[in-house]
Order: structure tokens, then C-alpha cells, then sequence
């Protein structure tokens, strides 16, 4: 709260109001219980961090068009899995199950004139998210499926962030999308 210029904290602008009359005492003593109440985050007593998960603990599947016909109805998302090859890219990709849930998803397509090889889908599900998994699933990609390349919606901010901490880096953008990339001298432009 900001008095002549100067900021005054909760506390001192109650006991100034108090003694203006403005509010009585009993009025200040509950005005800054809801005041400092709502300024302090409780963590229930039961609380536990989420546990960390290992992607290599879950059973993979590889993406084919068979796969995706099998599983889309349920998992609604995987429906933009790309899973078939074009003359402009050749597709990849995998899933990873805990029994007959779906856990996570990482599909690739590689350039055939340039040769690049993009991450084009990534995500964990919802029941999945917060334990580890993503930067696993980031290093599959790039290590096994050997993609260097990937785009991603500049509002999501998180996906973003991890990308960052990977390593890779923005080379391009657009008005919707950051192109990133862990190629010193990018390709594709």
C-alpha cells in the first residue's frame, strides 16, 4: 500500500488505520488474519512429492499406423501421431504403456532433402506428468531416434523451458512457434 510515495507494509497500514479511527481494533485484528492468511500456502499434512519414474520401467511400443488405429479411440491424442511415411519425410515413434494405460508418446519425422530429423509429437498424460518423464522422453528422442530438431507453440511456456534446459535453442520463430534446434549451424530455416 503506498503512502506519500513510500510503500507501506500490511502490518504498519492496519495500525495507521487504527489510529485514524478508520476501523477499530477488533475489525484491524480480523482484516489481517484474511490479509495474511491468503498471503500464506499451506501444504497438507499428507503431502508428498511425486515420486520419480523411469520411462525403461514402462513397456514400449513402436507407432505404427495399426497401433494408432488400436489406441486412438481410447487416447484421443495420439490421433496426431504422424505414423505414416510421405515422400517428403519418413515417420517414428513410440509409446510407452503402464499395463493398459498409456503413459507417455514421442514421434519423429525425418526430412528426406535435408535430412533432419524432428521431434514432431511429445507428451506425457496427465496421470504421468510431474515425475521425471519428459526430459527421459527428450533423450530418447535425441539419442536413440537421433532427432536435433523440434517446434513448439510459444503459450506453452513449460514445454519450452525443458527444451531449454536439454540444450536446445531457438534459430527461428514465427508470430505461433519457436523452432529450436541442438545443430550448431542449423539446416532448416
Amino acid at each position: 500500500i503506498k503512502k506519500g510515495g513510500t510503500i507501506m507494509g500490511i502490518k504498519e497500514t492496519i495500525v495507521e488505520a487504527c489510529n485514524g479511527d478508520l476501523i477499530t481494533a477488533t475489525e484491524a485484528i480480523n482484516l489481517f488474519s484474511i490479509v495474511t492468511e491468503s498471503e500464506v500456502s499451506r501444504i497438507d499434512r499428507d503431502f508428498k512429492p511425486k515420486a520419480s519414474m523411469k520411462l525403461s520401467s514402462f513397456q514400449k511400443i513402436h507407432i505404427t499406423e495399426s497401433v494408432i488405429e488400436e489406441y486412438k479411440s481410447k487416447y484421443p491424442d495420439l490421433s496426431h501421431v504422424r505414423c505414416k511415411d510421405t515422400d517428403t519425410y519418413k515417420c517414428d515413434g513410440y509409446m510407452w504403456m503402464d499395463g493398459e494405460n498409456l503413459v507417455c508418446h514421442v514421434g519423429s519425422c525425418q526430412y528426406l532433402d535435408d535430412k533432419t530429423k524432428w521431434i514432431v509429437s511429445l507428451e506425457i498424460t496427465k496421470n504421468y506428468k510431474g515425475h521425471g518423464l519428459s526430459k527421459q522422453l527428450i533423450d530418447y528422442a535425441v539419442k536413440n531416434m537421433k532427432c536435433s530438431y523440434l517446434s513448439v507453440d510459444k503459450s506453452n511456456k513449460l514445454a519450452k523451458m525443458i527444451y531449454d534446459e536439454y540444450g536446445f535453442r531457438v534459430y527461428q520463430e514465427d508470430k505461433k512457434m519457436y523452432y529450436m534446434t541442438l545443430d550448431k549451424n542449423p539446416v532448416k530455416s
